[in-house]
């Protein structure tokens, strides 16, 4: 069984990360730095490699935001796969953002990061992640 995460004060540390992307790129596009961007596929890749539970953001939210009770379980939780599947899908475009700028095709790549920050925000305020989404639906169709 892969690694879940099956708590609701972790899901909001996750949350908070993803909410956390979003408000940097954000900053990025408003400044139009692409210090910021690449700063950004730093903390996706640390997010890569050791997962959502202990990616950047997240421990900064469990450091500042202690749980005072214990957390209710999610039931069926979240799939760690997806969430690294999602953070992979978004670091791959701010790779190809960066790409861009590097070409001189600013326009564009500026584009390509206003996309990875609107999702990014999207899933840190909803809750809907569309890389975790293609995730299921790919594996979906792979299982039977």
């Amino acid at each position: 069984m892969a690694d879940r995460i099956d708590t609701g004060f972790e899901m909001e540390a996750v949350k908070f990360q993803r909410l956390m992307q979003g408000v940097v790129l954000l900053t990025a596009l408003f400044f139009k730095s692409m210090l910021l961007v690449y700063f950004m596929i730093l903390i996706m890749v640390a997010g890569i490699i050791f997962t959502a539970k202990h990616a950047p953001f997240a421990v900064t939210y469990k450091k500042l935001a202690k749980s005072s009770e214990t957390s209710k379980t999610i039931e069926g939780g979240l799939d760690l796969s997806a969430e690294r599947f999602a953070c992979s899908l978004g670091t791959s475009f701010l790779l190809l953002a960066a790409a861009l700028n590097y070409y001189n095709y600013e326009g564009l790549a500026w584009v390509v990061v206003g996309v990875v920050t609107a999702l990014s925000l999207l899933a840190g305020t909803v809750g809907f992640c569309l890389g975790s989404a293609i995730y299921y639906g790919i594996k979906g169709k792979l299982t039977w």
